[in-house]
């Protein structure tokens, strides 16, 4: 079919198919690029991960997929220990969804505009390009997601025995990659349900009931056997303190009174992923209250959007998309109440983002069915939609939004491997630590010079500021100084303050930007 749609008869829409084939390849090169050309290093969460990947059973690692840890370790095992390694199924993850995103976008929108302006999108999403390069299963559950619903359409489109075969199999197996799925399980064994018994296709209701009873079954058995150990008050405290995804009456980080301002925010919050980056905006000539002002209009044209995709799926009878897209998020809201998992944009909720996408994108459909000059602005909203990103992100290629940036390796390298014996205290801040242990441990790439480094200094690692600057003043004798590195940036100034107020002589060094500080406290000859 996409064959045919590109290299089709020469007729009006073809220059809106090649713009639909290029936001594609923007798409697929953004993301070669961040994995192959211009990798970040593995930052403190993917550290974490990463040993427990080398040293734990899969089936121990709770809220990792069981499938994408099995397959993890054995590229491990296979390959080497090395960071590209453990990103390769978040990639292909990533390479699915842009190279399934054209074929449901025609299957979604008659507008060659919006079906453009969707795809790009996605293309351009910082969160979709952050979790291409991050070893965690959010850039994997973005391709299963993106996958099943290409398999739910290609089945409606032309209903057979092998295209039903091929979307129960995905279905099933998309468990083991993706916990998230289970909040796509209802539209489409219900939608499957539905069909095949109004249609009084038996055997078909037969395939499709007996498929989402072994999901179910699936679920059960990791449910006893991993997810019944976690303790979920804990984990619901310690999240909406920290990154206020659960509702906590007097949080630090809470701005609203009651649960229900604050679910509905967070509703739509989620539903506002499309516009995301707002929060990396940056602009030199727009002071920073004016440019706040700016990112609450994006949020409430991206609400408004939201609304009026819904309204447009209702009012055409398109129940399924309707279904499909909005069943979702409408599960994470209710499983939020129930105290179960995180709310609004986080990056647990990775997943939705193309479906928000998609969702918003229907109301610029809506605008396209229109007759006379509002046909014709469809065109000019996509744009509009798009400018922000262009101007305000620089850096479509930098994590920095629900990951970090970094180069742990250039920070090591810049380390002596003999340094005197005055000087071999290396004191670290928390998100350097774990990176420390698995790049001086476990990384084939950096084998030649981790291990020395290890033997050769004595690390000491404080998680807050106050232990941090005690620690430099403790090891900051008449004789004797230390090395200082650093990783959370709102650290920076301050301990380079006390580093310049206790050393004789204070070396600072940056890499990859700001990303990592190392500074050199000198002390006598």
């Amino acid at each position: 079919m996409l064959k045919s749609f590109f290299l089709g008869p020469d007729d009006e829409q073809r220059p809106q198919r090649w713009l639909l084939l290029a936001c594609v390849l923007v798409g697929l090169g953004l993301r070669v690029f961040n994995f192959a050309i211009a990798p970040p290093s593995l930052w403190q969460d993917e550290a974490y991960w990463a040993v427990k990947a080398v040293k734990t059973a899969a089936i121990d690692a709770q809220i990792r997929p069981l499938g994408f840890m099995l397959v993890t370790q054995l590229l491990l095992r296979t390959l080497q220990v090395a960071g590209w390694v453990y990103r390769l199924l978040p990639f292909a993850g990533s390479l699915l969804s842009m190279g399934l995103a054209p074929y449901v976008a025609l299957r979604l929108f008659k507008s060659g505009w919006v079906r453009a302006l969707s795809v790009l999108l996605l293309a351009l999403s910082p969160v979709a390009l952050e979790m291409a390069v991050e070893f965690k299963h959010y850039g994997v559950e973005v391709g299963v997601y993106v996958g099943i619903l290409a398999a739910l359409l290609f089945y409606r489109d032309r209903p057979s025995w092998s295209r039903l075969a091929l979307l129960l199999g995905a279905a099933w197996a998309s468990f083991f990659f993706s916990l998230t799925i289970i909040f796509f399980y209802p539209a489409v064994f219900g939608w499957l349900l539905l069909v095949s018994f109004r249609q009084r296709q038996w055997r078909r209701v037969a395939a499709a009931a007996g498929v989402a009873l072994l999901c179910l079954g699936t679920i059960t058995t990791i449910y006893f056997t991993t997810w019944r150990t976690i303790k979920t008050e804990k984990a619901e405290k310690k999240w909406g303190t920290f990154y206020d995804v659960f509702y906590t009456k007097n949080g630090p980080q809470n701005k609203y009174d009651s649960r229900a301002t604050w679910s509905t925010a967070k509703y739509f919050e989620l539903a506002g992923t499309p516009g995301v980056g707002r929060v990396l905006w940056r602009a030199s000539r727009i002071s920073e209250p004016a440019l706040d002002r700016l990112r609450n209009v994006d949020w409430a044209v991206w609400s408004a959007l939201h609304l009026a995709g819904l309204a447009y799926l209702l009012q055409r009878r398109r129940y399924l998309e309707l279904f499909a897209l909005w069943t979702p998020l409408l599960l994470v809201t209710a499983f939020n109440f129930a105290g179960r998992w995180p709310a609004g944009a986080f990056r647990t909720n990775t997943f939705y983002v193309p479906f928000a996408i998609f969702l918003s994108c229907h109301a610029l459909e809506w605008l396209s069915e229109a007759q006379g000059r509002l046909r014709r602005a469809t065109p000019a909203a996509a744009l509009l939609l798009l400018l922000p990103t262009l101007y305000f992100r620089p850096g479509l290629t930098e994590k920095g939004l629900w990951a970090k940036p970094g180069d742990f390796p250039a920070a090591l390298a810049l380390l002596p491997l003999d340094p005197p014996s005055r000087e071999r205290t290396l004191i670290m801040d928390f998100a350097s630590c774990r990176p420390w242990d698995y790049y001086t441990v476990y990384d084939a790439p950096t084998r030649d010079i981790g291990p020395t480094l290890r033997r050769r200094y004595k690390d000491s690692c404080q998680r807050q500021t106050r232990k941090l600057e005690a620690e430099m003043r403790r090891r900051a004798t008449p004789k004797r100084g230390f090395w200082l590195l650093m990783t959370d940036q709102r650290k920076y100034d301050y301990l380079q303050g006390v580093a310049r107020e206790i050393c004789e002589k204070a070396e600072v060094q940056f890499v990859r930007g700001r990303t990592h500080m190392l500074v050199r406290c000198t002390q006598g000859k």
